[in-house]
């Protein structure tokens, strides 16, 4: 199941921050501001939970366990398909929660909320609170909550001096410099309207062409049209709807939620075919589908040996036809231990002359996601699930198959929200990941050449170059659009 994204918390990010950045707060911002931070650290590590909110409406209550030293709101809802899922949500302990409104019969079993959470990053169907509403419209924060007005300005502006900022280029190697000018810089688009950006892909038809790009929670696939006709563009232009409904072939499956309120979900990863046609990824459908000429969707892939596919993530065509793409984390079904889950694995597949092959599952123990080929095609590389912050190559074969795993880069000893998650490549083979805290920049070898940062509080999801000269690289994030002007022309979509 994926789920509505309702706002980020610059402070939650902020805790994120390791070592180095704890101790710093510790220092300028007191026990106070460690406060907030050591309950999600000190009890689940820090990288148990997302750090946007989602929302579940017509949460009904199942159990309200108030105990030491937390408390627990065990609540069902049901998913698109009618099915209940049951969630399990954390929060403060009975002296906390009574200390800013809660009792011990706030809730009852059969109370019908509306829930925000952080939800877990595993992808099971559990979570930390960050409010309730209830039937009355009486609104109860989670004890972690009460600290954010007072200190949310002091958490960012001690993350605005921990981290570098958009246009403070990281250099790791003078190969960098071939990639990215000395006057580089990020640049945010004015596009505005969606809630959960991912996968995009560049379409060269017309002057000088589009961005298109889904919107998971929105069910919906975004078109940027740059205000231009060559390169390069102006950072200006049109944000339009592509496509609604981006995540079915049902035509009522229309909009964010079911008439049930129940979350609908879009498509992920975009790519185009040799004969530009669109193939997505579907959360709604768990498929892989082309788009027709005339509007009609051709199934690639829903089942592997007779089982429904879980999430399909992302998505790269090659050029004899074959198409590659990973079955990622379950969120868009509800988490790993959802009913709905028929495979018990997460793969990574292989789709030709319609027949769907397994290649591998579980790179490093770990889901899945990104997924690009190298400019001759005979690397495939894939990252997996962002708490491993790790990217894997293989060997191609000639009949399309990879064998050979190998570790490419690992990048879980760097600082900063979320890990390596889209993937794409220049003409010179050099790797473009949306990973820890910004844009990293690698050699064909695996080499950190650089690092552009992102923005205080933002996580790139994934990314494409585009423009005629395809020297323009388009990142999205949950709600913005970035681009980046390099050197190299980059492979597209």
């Amino acid at each position: 199941m994926s789920f509505q994204l309702i706002s980020s918390q610059g402070l939650l990010e902020l805790c994120e921050l390791r070592m180095k950045t704890t101790l710093f707060v510790l220092f300028v911002g007191g026990v106070g501001l460690l406060a907030v931070c050591s309950p999600a650290l000190a009890h689940h590590g820090n990288v148990a939970y997302a750090y946007e909110v989602v929302e579940f409406k017509q949460a009904t209550v199942t159990k309200f366990l108030w105990s030491n030293p937390h408390s627990h709101i065990d609540f069902d809802v049901k998913d698109h398909d009618g099915n209940v899922v049951h969630w399990v949500c954390e929060t403060g302990g009975p002296e906390a929660l009574s200390s800013i409104g809660w009792s011990q019969t706030s809730l009852m079993p059969g109370d019908v909320i509306t829930v925000y959470m952080y939800p877990a990053k595993t992808g099971n169907p559990a979570g930390r609170l960050n409010k309730i509403v209830l039937a009355d419209g009486t609104t109860l924060h989670d004890t972690q909550e009460q600290y954010l007005s007072l200190l949310l300005a002091k958490a960012r502006s001690l993350s605005r001096a921990l981290t570098p900022s958009a246009t403070e280029v990281v250099r790791f190697d003078p190969a960098l410099d071939a990639i990215l000018s000395p006057d580089s810089k990020l640049e945010m688009l004015p596009a505005e309207g969606f809630q959960g950006g991912e996968g995009p892909a560049w379409v060269p038809e017309g002057q000088p062409g589009y961005l298109l790009f889904s919107d998971v929670p929105g069910n919906r696939i975004y078109k940027w049209t740059p205000d231009c006709v060559k390169s390069p563009c102006p950072p200006a232009g049109k944000l339009s709807v592509f496509l609604e409904r981006s995540g079915y072939k049902d035509a009522s499956r229309v909009g964010a939620t079911d008439s049930s309120g129940a979350p609908l979900h879009g498509t992920h990863g975009l790519t185009l075919d040799r004969q530009h046609r669109l193939v997505v990824d579907t959360t709604g459908d768990r498929a892989v589908e082309r788009i027709e000429q005339n509007g009609e969707r051709t199934i690639l892939a829903e089942r592997y040996e007779g089982k429904r596919l879980s999430c399909p993530n992302d998505i790269v065509g090659k050029s004899d036809g074959a198409i590659y793409f990973t079955d990622g984390p379950t969120q868009c079904i509800g988490g790993e231990d959802s009913p709905q889950r028929e495979l018990r694995y997460h793969g990574i597949y292989l789709v030709k002359n319609g027949k769907l092959q397994l290649l591998d599952r579980d790179p490093g123990g770990a889901p899945p996601q990104g997924i690009a080929l190298s400019p001759d095609e005979k690397t495939l590389y894939v990252t997996n699930a962002s708490m491993f912050e790790q990217i894997f190559a293989y060997d191609v074969q000639p009949d399309d198959t990879v064998k050979n795993r190998r570790l490419f880069i690992d990048l879980a000893g760097e600082n900063g929200l979320g890990g390596s998650d889209g993937l794409r490549v220049d003409s010179s083979g050099n790797v473009y990941t949306a990973a820890t805290s910004g844009l990293w920049i690698l050699s064909p070898a695996g080499k950190r050449l650089g690092k552009v940062p992102a923005p205080e509080g933002i996580r790139f999801a994934s990314l494409a170059f585009g423009e005629p000269d395809r020297k323009t690289l388009y990142l999205v994030s949950a709600k913005n659009l970035w681009r980046l002007r390099v050197q190299i022309p980059g492979l597209s979509p």
